[in-house]
């Protein structure tokens, strides 16, 4: 579960413990995780990853609480208007 604990910080549960996961525009993300501690920028660890779905989920969201979907009227008509085609 991810939970907004402030802007751009998060805390991830879930696991054995949680952790808390700093989202820093421009210089990517930082994780208390050994994972992160051990790989650094090499690659994400489980819970930015999770954060950065968190993220993807709440832009959707914003964009249309109800939901949509590319097959529907509405969802052709948002896609019309970013530029997009369905099969993205």
């Amino acid at each position: 579960m991810v939970e907004a604990t402030k802007p751009g910080v998060y805390r991830v549960s879930g696991g054995a413990e949680p952790h808390v996961v700093e989202i820093m525009p421009g210089a990517g993300a930082r994780c208390d995780c050994g994972d992160h501690q051990y790989r650094g920028r090499q690659r994400d660890c489980k819970h930015i990853v999770a954060v950065h779905e968190h993220q993807m989920r709440e832009t959707h969201m914003i964009l249309d609480p109800t939901g949509w979907d590319a097959e529907t009227p509405a969802g052709q008509a948002l896609l019309d208007r970013l530029g997009l085609d369905e099969t993205l």
